[in-house]
């Protein structure tokens, strides 16, 4: 069985942190509600502008283009930070299942911190 590794970062856990859901209630013929948590790829931070909520989650907002406040295509930032900012968003994107599997396991450990997790035995790596 192949062992996937995933690194969280303290910018990546404070991005975890700010994850926004939805409940979405599904009918049951039990009589019962039966609902599922859905998140949306454009707005997983609880806005509707990665680059914007990303970059307040992680204290870059004060980096933007001054005058791109208001743009029609969203704020602007400079060509290095943009692309920070969204290698982290595509990081949680493709990782959304182990991160969550981690924040589960973890939830009643004393939480998740910055280093490498075994996402198949949830053993925290110490390199």
């Amino acid at each position: 069985m192949k062992k996937n590794r995933i690194t969280l970062t303290e910018d990546i856990l404070k991005m975890v942190s700010a994850l926004s859901s939805q409940k979405i209630d599904i009918p049951s013929d039990f009589g019962y509600g039966n609902y599922i948590i859905a998140m949306q790829d454009n707005c997983l931070y609880g806005g509707s502008d990665v680059l914007e909520d990303v970059s307040r989650i992680l204290g870059l907002y004060d980096k933007h283009i001054e005058g791109t406040e208001e743009n029609y295509n969203g704020i602007q930032f400079p060509e290095d930070i943009e692309k920070y900012i969204y290698d982290n968003h595509e990081f949680i994107v493709k990782n959304i299942s182990d991160i969550e599997a981690l924040v589960h396991y973890y939830s009643n450990k004393g939480g998740l911190t910055p280093g490498t997790y075994n996402t198949i035995t949830f053993e925290k790596y110490n390199d």
